[in-house]
């Protein structure tokens, strides 16, 4: 009989409801019922009874049954329930993150949703203090309760040393950690499992958040029932830190980027010397602080101009020639001094040195040039040049020979000297030995004089001694000259 082999366990519940129904000739109504039997040997099984009475059955009572294993189904059913709640756990931790102001705020988030989901009561994430090597706390969240209050006050008192508590070993494991039962554990530090019992948490998990190799945080939880091992919540938490942990990667690179991006514009804004990208155009792209006060314009007037717009009219032509160059890689970097033409139409002069960014192909996106003030140097030179030329302009009109040695070899004569030597121009004597233009019984003396005048002993200052000699003419006739010799500095060498 149908009683026979259902669950004695279900005779007082479904079985008499589903069996009057049977009996009952005027119900010829469908019947589905969950009932378990006993399964052969050992064991219990779930089936689904579907039955309908028979059209044909005179007087009734007599059904066609079918009955379903729903044991797959129903653990199939769970899985996907489990499955569903996981996915949205990750898609909520996952939104939290993104929306998070900082690394604090999606510690919290992540603790609070993952609590709220899986049902336990509080949250923690203990992160790393390298210069104690301890695990201190971060941020946290429990469910709205006094007692949970009374917790939080003890965290910031509380370190978790490399293996003690469940927290301990997943930091120093870099795996799931689960402890049973908290009121009878006595490793973790003695404040916090006092103040955890006083909390009447039970059970409690802590989960590892590791990137690249480092685990960067803990996260513990606590429940106040006693709770088994449990490996979809395992599965669970195990998720939640590896989202965190990847959005953490992300944010790291992102915070690199920042932080070197912040870095360059640093650099660049306040660097002392001008900086700017210029386009293929030859229009300026970016430019720095000391490039706009170089020339006199504000920031937003430069960017509308081209680098030949601020280059003189006399440089313009080379200013093209050169950025061509460059852009078409005949050479590498070029470095040149130039013109500018500053807003107040002033000149200012510039050594631009200039290269090029290309792409992974070597085609060209831009130019970088930098560029510094030379206007004092140049009017240095400028003014040298001009005392040189006062100089030499009075050495050519002086009447007496002057006569410039180095290294024993004439390197400058005036008009004077060549007229004094019988020589057509002072050319004629460059290069001619400083002894070749003395009479021979004049040379042991003469050279005992020079390395003394060249040998720094002699104060010039109260004034040069003078000596007669007999020099030679280019035509072989003999002079006496009153010779003075004093050392001088020329081309960067002593001379005489």
């Amino acid at each position: 009989g149908a009683s026979d082999v259902v669950l004695r366990a279900n005779l007082s519940r479904r079985l008499p409801l589903v069996l009057d129904r049977v009996r009952s000739a005027a119900d010829r109504s469908a019947i589905d019922a969950d009932l378990r039997y006993p399964a052969n040997g050992a064991g219990v099984r779930r089936l689904r009874n579907l039955s309908q009475p028979r059209r044909e059955a005179a007087g009734g009572g007599v059904r066609d049954a079918v009955a379903i294993d729903i044991i797959g189904q129903k653990a199939a059913l769970a899985a996907l329930a489990r499955s569903e709640r996981r996915l949205a756990l990750l898609q909520g931790v996952a939104l939290a993150i993104a929306e998070a102001r900082d690394f604090d705020a999606a510690l919290a988030a992540a603790l609070r949703l993952a609590c709220e989901n899986t049902g336990w009561s509080y949250g923690i994430a203990w992160v790393p203090d390298p210069a104690r090597n301890v695990l201190v706390a971060k941020v946290s969240w429990h469910i709205d309760e006094p007692r949970f209050d009374a917790l939080d006050r003890t965290r910031d008192d509380t370190v978790f040393a490399s293996g003690i508590g469940a927290v301990g070993r997943a930091w120093v494991s870099r795996t799931v950690q689960w402890n049973r039962d908290v009121q009878a554990s006595a490793v973790a530090p003695p404040a916090r499992v006092l103040a955890m019992r006083a909390a009447g948490i039970h059970s409690a998990l802590a989960v590892p958040i590791i990137v690249y190799d480092e685990v960067l945080a803990v996260l513990a939880f606590g429940i106040v029932t006693l709770e088994e091992e449990d490996r979809d919540l395992f599965d669970s938490i195990t998720a939640v830190a590896a989202q965190i942990g990847s959005a953490l990667k992300r944010k790291r690179i992102e915070q690199a980027l920042q932080e070197s991006q912040a870095r360059f514009e640093a650099t660049f804004m306040n660097a002392p010397v001008g900086i700017s990208h210029i386009g293929l155009d030859g229009r300026f792209l970016v430019v720095n602080d000391a490039l706009c006060t170089l020339l006199g314009y504000e920031r937003e007037e430069l960017l509308c101009r081209k680098v030949e717009d601020v280059s003189h009219p006399d440089d313009r032509q080379a200013v093209r020639q050169r950025m061509a160059g460059v852009f078409a890689g005949k050479v590498e970097r070029v470095t040149a001094e130039k013109r500018n033409l500053r807003r107040d139409g002033s000149t200012i002069w510039m050594s631009v040195t200039s290269a090029v960014k290309r792409d992974a192909e070597g085609r060209p996106l831009y130019m970088i040039a930098v560029s510094q003030d030379i206007s004092q140097r140049k009017a240095m030179e400028q003014r040298l040049q001009q005392s040189e030329a006062r100089y030499r302009e009075l050495i050519e009109i002086l009447p007496n020979a002057i006569i410039v040695h180095v290294d024993g070899r004439v390197v400058f004569a005036n008009p004077a000297a060549a007229r004094v030597l019988g020589a057509d121009s002072p050319e004629q004597l460059l290069g001619m030995g400083a002894l070749e233009m003395l009479h021979p019984d004049e040379h042991v003396a003469a050279l005992a004089n020079i390395q003394h005048a060249l040998s720094g002993k002699i104060d010039y200052r109260s004034g040069a001694r003078s000596v007669d000699r007999r020099v030679l003419r280019r035509d072989g006739s003999e002079r006496i000259a009153e010779l003075t010799a004093l050392p001088i500095g020329f081309d960067g060498k002593p001379g005489l």
